[in-house]
């Protein structure tokens, strides 16, 4: 498997969580991985584009 480089795109602890940003960021992104906690509890949620 060859090795890649990860690059944040957006961290909402940082950037703060808006919809449209997050759309200009990750629309057309190949290889994505979204991984998300649900404020208030232990649930995580992910995804992932691998293209």
């Amino acid at each position: 498997m060859e090795e890649k480089d990860l690059e944040l795109l957006l961290c909402v602890s940082k950037d703060a969580f808006i919809r449209n940003t997050f759309w200009y960021l990750c629309d057309k992104q190949t290889n994505v991985i979204v991984v998300m906690k649900v404020e208030g509890t232990d649930e995580l949620l992910g995804g992932h584009n691998i293209g």
